[in-house]
């Protein structure tokens, strides 16, 4: 969450707070090994370089790149903390993805994420002028995810 907290700040040219969130994520998962180490460090380098301090953007790239020889997949790259942010930050009840029916590597994402095949939409995209068809999955709040496992 702070890191989508430090992107937004970036952008909306308030460097200062991008930095914060960025070092304030990082300060609060420190035991964290996948990538999102990686990306908070390289989001705090990017807010100290726009503010002038050099010092303290090469301390992040450091960071950054020692994070980046540590990591390790997590639950949360499978599909980018998406999950963990509907239910847990959101307060959702129901996620959902489509993909296409030739996508296999989606389908294992989306299945090791903890979505149900639920079934098809035909004729729902329109590419490359023609209809394809999408294959639907979603997770109900509580079917639980893979960083909220049910008994």
């Amino acid at each position: 969450m702070r890191g989508l907290q430090s992107l937004i700040s970036y952008w909306a040219g308030r460097p200062q707070d991008a930095g914060h969130y960025a070092q304030s994520g990082a300060a609060a998962a420190p035991e964290t090994a996948g990538t999102v180490r990686v990306w908070l460090a390289s989001l705090h380098a990017r807010a100290a370089a726009v503010l002038g301090d050099a010092d303290g953007m090469n301390a992040a790239m450091r960071a950054g790149a020692e994070a980046r020889e540590r990591v390790a997949p997590d639950d949360l790259d499978a599909i980018g903390g998406l999950l963990t942010l509907g239910f847990d930050s959101l307060g959702l009840h129901r996620i959902w993805a489509a993909r296409s029916p030739e996508n296999e590597a989606s389908r294992r994402v989306l299945d090791r994420a903890g979505l149900v095949e639920e079934g098809r939409i035909r004729h729902h995209v329109h590419v490359r002028g023609a209809w394809r068809d999408s294959i639907v999955h979603a997770i109900i709040a509580d079917e639980g995810t893979p960083t909220t496992p049910t008994a």
